[in-house]
């Protein structure tokens, strides 16, 4: 039974290591393309880091997330920022536990949202501003 229980352990402990290792190869590896390219080509490589960080790690900081929102908004993608945006609020309502702060992005960033032609976009948006109010 012991035995059963430190191979267990064992198993768990070496997978976490193995998944903290894979992450950070990841975001190394999406950084790298992100300073090796420009524009159109760098806001994408940057949207999928933010996604990445939102959906596959713990999302302990949203500086990427902002950056994605800035770079977007320069280059007119709209899709972009407003989804990044839903991103940001997300993480404030639900990481930080800070829904006005979440509803403050929502408020600040509503009158660019609503020029959006991306439903997908505009929903995650709304949903995560849905929220900060709920």
């Amino acid at each position: 039974m012991k035995q059963i229980l430190f191979s267990l352990t064992f198993f768990f402990s070496v997978l976490t290591f193995a998944q903290k290792v894979s992450s950070e190869k990841n975001i190394t590896e999406l950084t790298l393309k992100i300073e090796q390219s420009q524009k159109g080509e760098k806001i994408r490589w940057l949207d999928s880091l933010s996604n990445y960080i939102v959906y596959d790690t713990n999302f302990e900081n949203d500086s990427i997330v902002k950056e994605t929102v800035l770079k977007a908004l320069e280059l007119d993608s709209l899709r972009i920022a407003t989804w990044q945006t839903g991103n940001l609020i997300y993480f404030q309502n639900n990481i930080k536990g800070k829904p006005k702060e979440g509803k403050k992005i929502f408020e600040s960033f509503l009158g660019i949202a609503q020029k959006g032609k991306n439903h997908k976009a505009a929903a995650k948006f709304y949903l995560e501003g849905a929220d900060s109010y709920f």
